[in-house]
């Protein structure tokens, strides 16, 4: 395979040529979530359901309507685009539609938190349904855009964005931080609160979050809670180097699913893990507080669930045991990619590098599509089968461009130093 072939990846002993196969990746996906074909102009917004040729589709009625995610994400792929093209003002309105339904709807005016799912012209879900797909006030979703729009504020400097990743920053204070045991519970308003778990992915995506917002707007009480976090996320750490997914209120003791997605008996989200370990880099630098070691320990443990050809597990059971599915999911392959590469620059451990490049070859193989260079959302492996490209955007393209971007930044290092680096 040549470079001509968009799924081209070449050694990692290339960087200079790997510099240009990440940025022409990037670029291609870029384009694709900044296109015209973004704009709702039927409901207002933004559109996020493309097939695998990305054609436009019909809202799938199983998905109810508009994710705050998914829109924060293709906002985010907006602002990346501006930051390198100012002058577009087609993309710089389609990111104001994103930003004024986001605003309008998204967000309860009464608390200051915002709701998770909507109805596709921006109402509230009325009918009961599935967790993920009710207009709840789930904590992720006001972390998710405190955390993006601390990335707009850097990334566009835009004071608009740092108003609401601060105003978010304040909510989540107010309304789901446990004074009592510390963390961020799942669920918002405590008068409403049923759920008393923490959630390591909301609390390591409110690690990250601050990390970001510090940067913006590097405040003593965004320190101490990020320091805080990272000494909390530790206690999920079991006795085989893994994170359990989810603890009960007082960090203690590991809440199990009743129904476990993949496995019989799954209990640690690998694709999760493979985020702690970059994301609390991150939070323990903008925090000012030492390297965590333990964060070295897991990522050593999650190169083990490596398969040789590159695939990378999602979920397995609390020693790192797991049965080799049929099907590879873009975000942990991505997120797994990060991970590696940060440890192949923080340990010079040539064996993280090796292992990037097969997660990457095998990615970009398995999930590209060939013909414009754009990720689909998973892939079957024994048919080759694939689905609707950028994954129906619940993961938005934002995955893929952030690991393209973050394992550029460490490509660069050795291609030639620091001011290579993508800022």
């Amino acid at each position: 395979m040549t470079f001509d072939d968009l799924r081209f990846v070449p050694d990692v002993a290339d960087p200079d040529m790997l510099l240009k196969v990440l940025d022409r990746a990037t670029e291609n996906s870029l384009r694709f979530w900044t296109r015209p074909e973004v704009t709702d102009s039927e409901f207002g917004g933004l559109h996020f359901w493309f097939d695998s040729d990305g054609n436009r589709i019909p809202f799938p009625p199983e998905q109810r309507g508009k994710s705050v995610i998914n829109l924060l994400r293709v906002m985010m792929l907006h602002g990346l685009w501006l930051a390198e093209h100012p002058e577009d003002t087609r993309v710089s309105a389609q990111l104001e539609r994103g930003f004024r339904f986001l605003e309008e709807h998204h967000r309860d005016p009464a608390t200051g938190c915002y709701y998770n799912w909507l109805e596709l012209d921006g109402s509230l879900i009325r009918e009961k349904g599935p967790r993920w797909f009710t207009s709840q006030l789930d904590s992720i979703s006001t972390i998710y855009v405190m955390y993006i729009a601390a990335e707009l504020a850097g990334t566009l400097g835009d004071v608009r964005y740092l108003k609401v990743a601060e105003d978010a920053f304040m909510a989540l204070e107010k309304y789901a931080w446990d004074s009592e045991f510390g963390g961020y519970y799942n669920t918002m308003i405590p008068d409403e609160r049923k759920d008393f778990a923490k959630s390591a992915g909301q609390n390591m995506h409110m690690a990250l979050a601050l990390s970001r917002l510090i940067r913006v707007s590097d405040r003593p009480e965004y320190r101490e809670k990020a320091a805080r976090l990272v000494g909390l996320l530790e206690r999920t750490m079991n006795e085989y180097d893994l994170a359990y997914n989810d603890m009960d209120r007082e960090w203690k003791t590991p809440v199990f699913s009743e129904n476990p997605r993949f496995y019989g008996s799954a209990k640690v989200l690998a694709g999760h893990d493979a985020e702690v370990v970059w994301y609390l880099e991150d939070a323990a630098e903008a925090a000012g507080i030492p390297y965590p070691a333990w964060l070295e320990r897991l990522g050593r443990k999650l190169t083990e669930l490596i398969e040789d050809d590159g695939l990378f597990v999602l979920w397995c059971d609390e020693k790192g045991g797991y049965v080799r599915h049929d099907g590879v999911i873009w975000w942990s392959q991505f997120e797994v990619m990060i991970m590696l590469a940060r440890l192949y620059k923080r340990t010079r451990d040539a064996k993280y590098w090796e292992r990037f490049n097969r997660v990457m070859r095998f990615t970009f193989e398995k999930l590209m599509n060939p013909g414009n260079g754009v990720f689909y959302c998973n892939a079957q492996l024994s048919t080759g089968k694939v689905s609707a490209q950028g994954g129906l955007a619940w993961k938005g393209g934002w995955h893929v461009v952030r690991a393209l971007i973050e394992s550029r930044k460490v490509a660069a290092f050795f291609a030639g130093g620091i001011e290579k680096e993508r800022k």
